[in-house]
């Protein structure tokens, strides 16, 4: 397994010494989340992450893929075991077994047309609003019935970088990005994009769960895993607030 990861990513964070390891797929960077150090991952829901599988037995592999996307893929062939912050969907429960929920993550919009603060997501589309989001990842419901239709589709623009999507829109590259509420006041208070505000509109809030792979994870195993998020539900909010500080 670990061969066939060595070849498919740029890099296997930590090193395990026993064999009850397991294959974690991240995409890019996307602080507070993810935060690349040289030789290991940290971040909220890399700790989360590690926490809850040392405690239910396993050791993390975390292997970083080109995007968020393309560990969706490599887990449909059954060479990722588990991929994190995973809002659920249809789509995906065909494809994994949703675990528990570990922590809640709401996504909202942030631009710099503050004008526009009175309009629903529809009617932001409705206008011809350009959008830039994260290839792979899930905006909730109504995001995926607009994204979907045909009208749409030519004002949405995939970008794999956080970083970058700010920049796009700090350019008026774009109108509106759709982010992770606490990942995007992490990077304007960071990065001091001081034009760029958070639009009322709530895009979606939904619990976020590991996604386990059936094809490499039995039901024992699982079930390990769900009791050790059942028993780290007090450490989440001192993680989380140890990466906002």
């Amino acid at each position: 397994m670990m061969f066939w990861l060595m070849g498919l990513a740029g890099n296997v964070f930590a090193s395990c010494d026993n064999q009850n390891t397991v294959s974690v797929g991240i995409g890019t960077e996307w602080a507070p989340y993810l935060i690349f150090k040289e030789d290991r991952v940290v971040g909220i829901d890399a700790d989360i992450t590690r926490n809850i599988l040392k405690r239910a037995g396993f050791c993390a592999h975390f292997v970083k893929m080109p995007s968020y996307k393309r560990s969706i893929i490599q887990f449909e062939k059954g060479i990722i075991d588990i991929i994190p912050a995973a809002s659920f969907s249809e789509h995906r429960q065909k494809i994994a077994r949703f675990s528990l929920p570990y922590r809640h993550e709401r996504m909202r919009l942030f631009t710099k047309k503050t004008t526009t603060n009175h309009l629903s997501l529809s009617e932001l589309f409705a206008a011809n609003h350009r959008f830039s989001v994260n290839p792979g990842a899930y905006y909730g419901l109504e995001f995926e019935q607009l994204k979907n239709m045909a009208d749409n589709r030519p004002y949405i623009f995939e970008i794999k970088s956080v970083m970058q999507r700010f920049k796009l829109l700090n350019l008026d590259r774009v109108d509106f990005i759709v982010e992770d509420e606490l990942a995007g006041q992490y990077y304007l208070a960071k990065h001091q994009f001081n034009d760029i505000k958070m639009h009322p509109y709530m895009v979606n809030n939904d619990a976020i769960y590991l996604m386990l792979n059936e094809r490499t994870l039995n039901n024992k195993e699982i079930e390990r895993i769900n009791k050790s998020i059942l028993h780290h539900q007090f450490e989440v909010a001192s993680i989380v607030k140890k990466y906002l500080q």
